[in-house]
């Protein structure tokens, strides 16, 4: 049976499954394409062979006190629930919303932590937050404007709805002038004839940017059952009576969150932070930091299947000098904004929490709800990857949960389900797995093994949460997956059965007393081929 993909989830089947890409490096402020896009890419582009070892390069974790990052060094336990009816995972959220700079620091935070990286000596701090920025608070006055200082003057810009809810119109009131330019950006009958939504989601201004003599603003909108928009930019120069409009076919109604402005003339670069949102899923992989060129309409994904990406979804931007540092729920990368495609000079971080281990080891489970321990998991500490319940009491507490940990022993399991091709999917052309089907589909393929982030990890708040991997493809109310964010290496896969060894098992949440930490990631081009692409190679393909 083909899986149903519903205009409201259109993205719950993004590019998980796509190919890791080739270095490349480029001409100077200008970002290009992977070795999977470099068909697009302009005659400037130089493309490099695959580089042998390109780790991204390591820095001190909460180290010592500096004179010049005045933060705490204090160790800052993993948050508890506040509600005792959430997702047990919600306390391993990390993604940032907001990013503050000044000489010595930058600070990613969201309502739980910040994460202070200070500039002199690249070390990491953490402090547990009070209070902090949300995705939702752009919503508490989505009718007010937005306003952006250029050369001394202040534009103020909104967007909205027309009174008939068909088209999506932006504003911009002018300094010199008490006429506002208004201008549709797109309509109802547009985004039904893309394919991408039957109405048109309430829209919001992500991000205004002013950069070189223009005003850019991203735009964004709700999304879920049946509300969607298309990816747009708006560019504004002063002493014009228009605005330009800019909406790149590769984004297709991907959420544009933030955006940052490099370069000049052909060589401006846009870098767009792009999601989606489903029926209940507010956070679903899309097009990964993707670069639009606007001389070319060019758009080149940085994503952690072709790049050193730390995590699926951007969620902050922030351009520091001459370097783009990006946000992910997984942690952060430092990007050289000329060349991007130098990939041995970007560093990353990923954010997680571990545990010491108690003297004598704790008990190991293959599952969440596993009644009887495998073996005793010992030595100095554990990375804390998941937590699930392991009761659907409508009173249950933290303890009455499991943590899935690091295990690399592993273990080996077998799932009844297998693979399928279908070959009339259209949103994803072009990718190397566009149409393949399976039950690994949020994992990426790192080279060496198959490896999901925290934002790979398609919640839904609905339709019973996340989505692990287990004997059974579901159980009411509480799954009993073996894994949810583990590593796994692919033993055997056809149409009718997945084997697979995975290196995570579960804990007792009251055996571990987890602490939040930064540790550096490393990314190698030479990553072996992703062994989808075999497999699909011997499946029949089916049509509806």
């Amino acid at each position: 049976m083909k899986p149903v993909v519903m205009l409201s989830t259109l993205a719950l089947l993004g590019c998980f499954a796509c190919q890791r890409g080739t270095a490349v490096t480029t001409a100077v402020a200008q970002p290009v394409a992977t070795a999977d896009t470099s068909a697009s890419a302009t005659p400037a582009v130089q493309v490099s062979s695959p580089s042998t070892a390109s780790p991204t390069a390591t820095a001190p974790i909460l180290t010592a006190q500096t004179s010049a990052c005045d933060v705490s060094q204090t160790r800052v336990p993993l948050a508890k629930l506040a509600e005792p009816s959430w997702y047990a995972s919600t306390n391993l959220y990390f993604r940032p919303y907001d990013i503050s700079t000044d000489s010595d620091t930058i600070v990613f935070k969201n309502s739980r932590y910040h994460f202070t990286f200070c500039r002199s000596d690249r070390s990491w701090s953490i402090q547990s937050a009070v209070a902090g920025v949300e995705e939702t608070g752009a919503w508490d006055d989505p009718g007010a404007y937005t306003e952006t200082e250029l050369a001394g003057q202040t534009y103020r810009a909104k967007v909205q709805l027309s009174s008939d809810r068909d088209e999506v119109v932006f504003e911009l009131g002018r300094p010199d002038t008490d006429e506002p330019i208004i201008q549709t950006l797109y309509t109802q009958n547009q985004l039904q004839q893309a394919g991408f939504g039957y109405d048109l989601g309430f829209p919001i201004i992500s991000r205004a940017v002013a950069h070189d003599g223009s005003l850019w603003w991203a735009v964004h909108f709700e999304q879920g059952e049946g509300w969607s928009g298309i990816a747009t930019v708006v560019q504004y120069r002063p002493g014009s009576d228009r605005l330009q409009v800019l909406q790149p076919e590769a984004l297709d109604s991907a959420r544009i969150m933030d955006m940052v402005v490099t370069g000049s003339g052909d060589q401006r670069a846009l870098w767009l932070a792009t999601q989606y949102s489903g029926e209940g899923s507010p956070e679903i992989p899309a097009k990964g930091l993707a670069v639009y060129l606007p001389s070319t309409d060019e758009v080149i994904p940085y994503t952690v299947d072709n790049s050193p990406l730390v995590g699926a979804i951007p969620s902050s931007l922030e351009q520091v000098d001459d370097r783009l540092w990006v946000a992910t729920a997984n942690g952060v990368c430092e990007i050289p904004a000329q060349t991007p495609g130098q990939y041995d000079a970007w560093n990353c971080w990923r954010f997680t929490a571990e545990a010491e281990l108690p003297t004598g080891g704790v008990p190991l489970y293959r599952s969440v709800l596993s009644e009887d321990p495998t073996t005793i998991l010992s030595g100095a500490t554990v990375e804390v990857l998941w937590a699930s319940y392991t009761t659907d009491d409508e009173l249950r507490t933290p303890d009455q949960s499991r943590f899935e940990v690091r295990y690399e022993q592993g273990f080996t399991t077998g799932l009844e389900r297998g693979a399928e091709v279908w070959s009339d999917v259209v949103y994803c052309d072009g990718e190397p797995l566009c149409g393949f089907y399976w039950a690994g589909r949020e994992w990426h393929w790192d080279g060496e093994r198959f490896a999901r982030s925290h934002d790979e990890v398609v919640i839904n708040y609905i339709a019973g949460g996340p989505m692990g991997l287990g004997a059974e493809l579901w159980a009411e109310n509480v799954p009993d997956w073996q894994l949810m964010r583990g590593d796994f290496d692919l033993l055997t896969l056809d149409d009718a059965e997945t084997r697979l060894r995975y290196y995570s098992g579960w804990v007792d949440a009251a055996e571990l007393d987890p602490y939040v930490t930064v540790v550096p990631q490393s990314w190698s081009a030479a990553g072996q081929r992703n062994p989808l692409l075999d497999v699909m190679a011997t499946l029949p393909e089916q049509s509806q």
